[in-house]
């Protein structure tokens, strides 16, 4: 296996992870199993992160970070003005659609 199927294979492995996190978050919501659930304000009435939101990218950054060491990531909830300076880099928005989980 080249080291870019490795590399692709590991992001996979982190998506589908946080993937099936935010499946079951869901299905606590759903079913009233989680009743609060904390919001954060990013500006506007439309534009705000839930403790999910923030939870699902704070796993994929810790994987991120521990699988591939010096690559920088600009992150929606997190980390922002981040320049990829070889062109290589991972853009991470974890729960795209906050309003309609």
């Amino acid at each position: 296996m080249t080291q870019w199927e490795n590399e692709i294979d590991t992001v996979r492995e982190i998506v589908l992870d946080v993937g099936k996190y935010l499946d079951e978050t869901f299905w606590k919501i759903h079913t009233g199993e989680v009743q609060n659930v904390g919001i954060k304000g990013k500006g506007t009435a439309k534009n705000y992160a839930t403790d999910f939101d923030i939870e699902s990218e704070r796993i994929i950054l810790q994987r991120l970070f521990e699988a591939f060491p010096g690559i920088p990531v600009l992150a929606e909830e997190t980390k922002s003005g981040v320049v990829f300076p070889e062109g290589r880099g991972f853009a991470v928005d974890p729960l795209d659609g906050t309003r309609g989980f």
